[in-house]
């Protein structure tokens, strides 16, 4: 498994909302991230979560078309065979109910052991 950084990435209102909560929590990430999977696939990630091996994804209204969806299931199923837990949240949820994403972020990562390097 390979990461690497991808430059200069364009990132949604709700994603710059949640990179900032996430560092005022003091969880760290990295943003925009590209992740290789054994079976030659390669994602960019929103958030990457590496010490327990969590990824966020902001959903957008793109996101509501089906052939969107298919690409998403996909993606999530290949990140999850490689060991990651796929937490998928919609700018809605950000912008209204952030709350409630960090809680359930906070969860995820205190269910899940950290990596021994």
């Amino acid at each position: 498994m390979t990461f690497l950084r991808q430059r200069g990435p364009k990132i949604s209102k709700a994603e710059f909302r949640l990179r900032y909560a996430l560092t005022q929590q003091n969880i760290r990430f990295f943003s925009q991230e590209v992740v290789k999977c054994k079976n030659r696939r390669q994602y960019c990630v929103d958030f990457l979560l590496l010490e327990k091996q969590v990824i966020i994804e902001v959903d957008g209204a793109i996101h509501d078309f089906q052939t969107q969806q298919l690409k998403d299931d996909k993606k999530t199923k290949d990140l999850q065979d490689e060991g990651y837990t796929v937490l998928r949240f919609r700018d809605g949820e950000i912008w209204h109910n952030l709350n409630a994403v960090i809680k359930v972020i906070k969860q995820t990562l205190k269910q899940k052991p950290a990596l021994i390097h």
